[in-house]
C-alpha cells in the first residue's frame, strides 16, 4: 500500500512529506530544505507565514501571526513533488497526518480531492514513537520512549501530553505510561527557557547550550532551584511540580517560578526571557561567564539526571527488557543520550535520527504502513531520502545557469586529489546524491576538514559565520570506531546517525583536537560504512594520515538550512566559504 505522510501547519514546526510503499520508504524530507528557511526563527516564520498569506488573511499582520504559535506547512514540497516529480496524489490508498490538523491540511486535502475515508490521523507522541521503533531494526523486546515540549492532538481519544512509553515486541507497541500535559510537567521546555536565559534562541540553538555545559560546575542550589520545579514521582510515574502545579515549566507562572527560585538565592542570571535584557549588566564579564557556564552545567546535569530516573525505573518494573528506542526533540541532546548508553543493564540505544517534530511525517506514515500489516521492524538502509539532481541537471546550472561561475574548473572526480587537499588543510565542500532526511549532514551535504588542528573550531566559526560551541563532529572509518573512542562496540547503529557522544580514548585526544569537547573530551562521531558517501574520501586521507577520522560539519553558513542544490554548492564555492567541491563524480575549484 502506498502512504503518504505529512505534518506541518498551525502550531508545528518542522513539516515534511514522505512516502511508505508496501512497508519501504520511499522519500522523506522536511519543508525547510526546499523553502530555504528555518521554521525556529521568528523573522523566518513570519516570511513562510507571509509566503502563503492566509494567515495574515485570518490574523491580520505577520506582527499578529505570530503571537499564535510556530507555523509551516509544506507548501514548497508539495509544489516539487507536484511539479518535478509528477507525483499523483490520487494514486496513493491512506493519507497520514500526524495531529494536530491545521485548516491547511484542509485545503491541501482537498486541492488534490482526496477522499475523506482515505485518511488516518495520528497521535503525536505514537507518530514519535512509530518512528522509532519501525526503524530500530531491533527483534528482542524494547522499550519505546518519548519526550518533548509537548505534542498538540485531535480526534477521539487524542490527548495533549508530553511524551509516552511503549513496550515494543514482534512489530506490536503496547502503551505502558504517557505523561499527559493536564497533570505533569516538562522538563524539555526547561531546556529551551535556559536557552534564551543564555541570550540564544530556543528551538534553535539548544545545542549550544549543551557544548556550554561542559565548561561549567556544579552548585547544589541552582541545581535544587530546577528540582523544587519539576523532578520524577516514581509513585505517579510522571515529571511533577513539588506544589502540585502542572506545567510548571511552560507556562508564564513557571517562568516567573524559576527567576523567583534564583533570584531568592542571590542568584542574577544573564537575559531575561522577554526583554532578552541582561538581568545584571553591572557584574564583571568573567562573572557573567561563569553564571552562564554554571547555568548551562546545572540544567544540563538535572535534565540528565531526571531521564535517567526514570530510565532506571522503568528497568525495575521490566527488568527482563535490554533495548530501547527514544524519539522526541528532548533526545537531539547527544550528552542525554551518551549518559542513556552508558547504563549499565542497557544492552543498545537507539536514537530515532529525526528525533525532532521533522520526523513525525515518516513517523506517522509508519504507524500506519504497520497497522496495515506492511511496514517491519527494519533499520534504514541509509537517510539519503530526499530528492536529487541528475547529472544534466547540475551541467544546467554550472554552464547556463543564472549566476556566473566562469572562474570556477571542473574536473573528474580523484579522491586521492582530495584526499590530499584535506591533508593540506583546505575545506571541502560535499554535494552528494539525494539529501539526508533530518537535522544531521551525514555525507550527502556535508564540509570536510582535517580534525588535527585545534585552531579549526575557530576557522570554521570564521568561515560560516557561525557561533558554535559544541566541538564538529567526527566520522570515523566504522573498524576503527572503538579503537578511538570507547564505544564499547554498543550502539554502534544509532551512532551511524551522529546521534550520540562517547568519550574519546586518551590516546587519541591531542590527534584529533578540532573533533573533541576541550573540557570533557567527548566527541560525537558518525560511525561511516563502505556504502556512505564519505568512504573512499575518509579511506584515502586515513593512507595519508594514519588517521581514520575526518571533521563533519553541515554544509551552511549561519542562518540558512543546510543547502539543498548545487546552486548554492557552487555559490559558496565562489564566496570562498568552500576551497574544494565535489559534486557526485566532479570536482570544483577556482585553481587546481
Amino acid at each position: 500500500m502506498r502512504i503518504f505522510g505529512i505534518y506541518g501547519g498551525y502550531l508545528n514546526h518542522d513539516p515534511g512529506v514522505c512516502l511508505v510503499e508496501d512497508g519501504k520508504i520511499i522519500f522523506s524530507w522536511n519543508e525547510e530544505r526546499p523553502r530555504r528557511l528555518k521554521p525556529s526563527d521568528i523573522d523566518d516564520q513570519q516570511k513562510m507565514m507571509s509566503a502563503n498569506g492566509f494567515y495574515e488573511r485570518m490574523y491580520g499582520s505577520p506582527e499578529d501571526v505570530q503571537q499564535h504559535g510556530d507555523w509551516g506547512f509544506p507548501y514548497k514540497s508539495l509544489e516539487i513533488l507536484r511539479e518535478k516529480y509528477k507525483f499523483d496524489f490520487h494514486n496513493i490508498d491512506y493519507l497520514a497526518l500526524t495531529s494536530p490538523v491545521p485548516i491547511e491540511m484542509k485545503d491541501f486535502v482537498d486541492e488534490y480531492k482526496i477522499p475523506y475515508e482515505k485518511i488516518i490521523i495520528t497521535n503525536h507522541h505514537t507518530s514519535h514513537c512509530s518512528g522509532a521503533y519501525y526503524t530500530s531494526g531491533f527483534k528482542d523486546p524494547c522499550f519505546v520512549f518519548s519526550y518533548d515540549a509537548g505534542g498538540m492532538t485531535d480526534g477521539a481519544g487524542h490527548e495533549n501530553t508530553y511524551g509516552k512509553t511503549f513496550i515494543a515486541k514482534n512489530g506490536n507497541m503496547r502503551l505502558v505510561n504517557k505523561f499527559p500535559m493536564a497533570t505533569s510537567t516538562t522538563i524539555g521546555c526547561g531546556y529551551g527557557y535556559i536557552t534564551n536565559w543564555l541570550g540564544w534562541k530556543s528551538n534553535k540553538d539548544e545545542g549550544k547550550v549543551t557544548g556550554l555545559a561542559g565548561h561549567g560546575e556544579y552548585n547544589e542550589t541552582l541545581y535544587n532551584c530546577f528540582k523544587e520545579l519539576s523532578s520524577y514521582d516514581r509513585k505517579k510515574m510522571l515529571f511533577t511540580n513539588k506544589q502540585g502545579f502542572s506545567n510548571s515549566l511552560t507556562s508564564g507562572g513557571g517562568i516567573r517560578m524559576m527567576m523567583e527560585l534564583l533570584h531568592t538565592e542571590g542568584l542574577n542570571y544573564t537575559h531575561h526571557y522577554q526583554t532578552r535584557e541582561e538581568f545584571r549588566p553591572d557584574i564583571s564579564e568573567d562573572t557573567k561567564k561563569k553564571h552562564k557556564n554554571d547555568l548551562a552545567y546545572n540544567y544540563q546535569l538535572y535534565m540528565e539526571d531526571q531521564v535517567i530516573e526514570y530510565c532506571n525505573h522503568l528497568h525495575e518494573l521490566y527488568p527482563e527488557i535490554k533495548k530501547m528506542c527514544v524519539a522526541g526533540g528532548l533526545f537531539g541532546n547527544v550528552k542525554l543520550n551518551q549518559r542513556i548508553n552508558e547504563l549499565d543493564w542497557l544492552d543498545e540505544l537507539y536514537i530515532y535520527p529525526a528525533m525532532n517534530d521533522s520526523g513525525l511525517a515518516l513517523g506517522g506514515a509508519l504507524r500506519v504502513s504497520a497497522d496495515m500489516g506492511d511496514r517491519k521492524v527494519e533499520r534504514f538502509e541509509n537517510l539519503f531520502l530526499g530528492y536529487e539532481y541528475k547529472e544534466d541537471e547540475v551541467d544546467e546550472i554550472f554552464f547556463n545557469g543564472d549566476y556566473n561561475f566562469e572562474n570556477i574548473i571542473r574536473k573528474d572526480i580523484d579522491y586521492d586529489y582530495v584526499a590530499q587537499r584535506l591533508h593540506d588543510g583546505k575545506i571541502i565542500g560535499y554535494f552528494n546524491g539525494r539529501f539526508e532526511f533530518g537535522p544531521r549532514a551525514l555525507g550527502a551535504r556535508s564540509i570536510l576538514v582535517r580534525p588535527t588542528d585545534a585552531k579549526t573550531h575557530g576557522e570554521l566559526n570564521k568561515r560560516l559565520g557561525r557561533t558554535e560551541i559544541m566541538p564538529f563532529a567526527p566520522i570515523v572509518v566504522d573498524s576503527q570506531a572503538n579503537k578511538v573512542f570507547h564505544t564499547n562496540n554498543k550502539s554502534h547503529y544509532a551512532a551511524e546517525f551522529m546521534t550520540l557522544c562517547y568519550n574519546t580514548r586518551k590516546e587519541w585526544i591531542p590527534r584529533i583536537p578540532a573533533v573533541v569537547h576541550e573540557v570533557d573530551s567527548t566527541a560525537r562521531p558518525q560511525i561511516v560504512k563502505e556504502d556512505n558517501p564519505f568512504y573512499p574520501v575518509v579511506m584515502k586521507y586515513w593512507e595519508l594520515s594514519d588517521i581514520p577520522v575526518l571533521l563533519n560539519t553541515s554544509f551552511n553558513i549561519h542562518g540558512e538550512p543546510i543547502i539543498e542544490s548545487p546552486e548554492q554548492a557552487l555559490n559558496h564555492l565562489n564566496n570562498d566559504v568552500v576551497d574544494l567541491l565535489v559534486i557526485d563524480n566532479h570536482m570544483y575549484s577556482k585553481e587546481f
